[in-house]
């Protein structure tokens, strides 16, 4: 157990430098029209996610754009409306690990105002988390359309700390 442990930590600290470059070029106002690939989804997740909300996601990547890296921002970041949980922007880059190591994954029936389904619905939004010395939460929009692409809607971090 403590072997798994080890291995969380250490590439829960790798910093994907490409999502780092990403989000610092939308923080400084770089127009990005095009969102960018921070996991492909598990069989687990793909699994998980039918379960949970009875959409077939197989072969969805998830996607970070720009409207999440400003909300994140704007609720998480140095100056956060709620709290500065991301505030460090090597956080961002630890999402797609998130995604694909999460130890639990929720649905309490909340749905995105922006991204839809292939039936043109609100896109279920799920609640990943992972527990290293905090908890990781990522909040994921989930649509079953053409695309094949999860969103990211937001992330933050809640310390563990007694």
């Amino acid at each position: 157990m403590e072997e798994n442990r080890k291995r969380d930590i250490d590439n829960y600290n790798v910093i994907d430098s490409e999502i780092v470059k990403y989000v610092k070029d939308v923080l400084e106002g770089k127009e990005k029209d095009e969102a960018l690939t921070v996991a492909f989804l598990t069989e687990k997740a793909i699994k998980d996610i039918k379960n949970l909300t009875g959409l077939d996601v197989t072969g969805n990547r998830v996607v970070l754009d720009a409207n999440a890296v400003k909300h994140i921002e704007k609720r998480h970041g140095i100056n956060g409306e709620q709290d500065c949980s991301m505030s460090d922007i090597n956080d961002f880059a630890k999402i797609g690990y998130i995604v694909n190591n999460y130890d639990n994954i929720y649905f309490n029936n909340k749905y995105s105002q922006i991204y839809r389904t292939s039936n043109n619905e609100p896109a279920p939004k799920l609640l990943l988390s992972k527990e290293i010395d905090d908890i990781y939460y990522v909040v994921e929009a989930v649509s079953d359309s053409k695309k094949h692409q999860n969103y990211i809607v937001s992330a933050y971090v809640v310390s563990n700390k007694k």
